[in-house]
């Protein structure tokens, strides 16, 4: 893992999408600060808590608590 921040809200390295961790409902949303509304709503697991990008950008790390897995 070659990605130097983590948070539960975070920009892609070409700044084109907005990740947010939802606690709540077990999911990731991915919004467009291009255009409005939400890109796309991702299930993964119960309690994810923090998500890291790739320096590419073309992975998403996601931290998931309830299974205690890395995704």
């Amino acid at each position: 893992l070659h990605a130097a921040t983590n948070s539960t809200i975070m920009l892609t390295p070409d700044e084109k999408i907005v990740c947010a961790v939802n606690q709540d409902s077990g999911t990731i949303s991915l919004w467009s600060r291009l255009e409005p509304g939400k890109v796309r709503e991702v299930v993964v697991g119960d309690e994810p808590r923090t998500l890291a990008i790739s320096p590419d950008g073309s992975t998403i790390y996601i931290t998931v608590q309830r299974s205690q897995a890395l995704l």
